[in-house]
């Protein structure tokens, strides 16, 4: 057996369930389904009771679990203690990065990562949200900072706000909505709109709304940043 087992084994323990340890874990159930095999093939005894719809463990599965949580507890105390006595954590960190962060600092939070750790290298790759969310299933991503996503696009992820700001809509000046302090989509309806490109959530959330409201988003320019649109819209586009 090995740690790997162990965790996996300690976590399908947790849930009694292949298909949610396996989310949790971020793995594909049949792997997780085989590395069970191969533990209670090292230990020479069935672990793990499948007869039934529900998974439970067997008597063995019982007297391995209290054993194999205090060997996990003592390789995570190993590691953080190593971690502090090193006093730095090296390795590689692979970001995602959405262009549109909205009122997050992303740079300054990367920036104050590395003076905190500079022996860890940064890699920060940009995408979509739901780009980078199927990169992160694909263990292509360590973490990345997304916009608000539906519960399909971030299966199997944890999500975590971290900052919100309300959307709004951008318009020219000597425009004759500009003045206006609220706003609705069908007071929009007849716009040509600055967009982002499809697959972008405020994209995606915006033509949801539209449709919903019998109303049909006219998408003139498609762009990737806010800067981008807000230039556009400032020239009358």
């Amino acid at each position: 057996m090995d740690v790997r087992q162990l965790r996996y084994f300690a976590t399908l323990a947790d849930e009694l369930h292949f298909t949610r340890a396996a989310a949790r874990l971020h793995i594909a159930q049949p792997a997780l389904s085989q590395q069970i095999r191969r533990l209670e093939a090292s230990v020479g005894v069935a672990l793990v009771d499948r007869s039934t719809h529900r998974v439970a463990l067997t008597a063995a599965g019982v007297a391995l679990l209290a054993r194999a949580r205090t060997v996990l507890a003592e390789v995570d105390a190993a590691r953080g203690e190593l971690a502090d006595l090193a006093g730095v954590r090296a390795g590689r960190l692979t970001v995602g990065v959405t262009p549109t962060p909205g009122p997050l600092d992303v740079a300054g939070l990367l920036a104050a990562f590395h003076a905190a750790h500079p022996e860890v290298e940064l890699d920060v790759r940009e995408g979509l949200s739901v780009e980078l969310a199927g990169q992160l299933r694909g263990d292509a991503l360590d973490l990345a900072f997304v916009t608000a996503m539906s519960a399909s696009d971030r299966a199997q992820l944890d999500l975590a706000r971290l900052a919100s700001e309300p959307l709004v809509a951008a318009l020219p000046r000597d425009h004759p909505l500009a003045g206006r302090q609220a706003l609705t989509l069908a007071d929009l309806g007849g716009e040509r709109f600055v967009g982002f490109r499809r697959g972008a959530t405020i994209r995606e959330l915006l033509e949801r709304r539209a449709t919903a409201d019998g109303l049909a988003l006219r998408v003139a320019f498609e762009v990737g940043d806010g800067p981008r649109a807000r230039a556009l819209v400032a020239r009358g586009l």
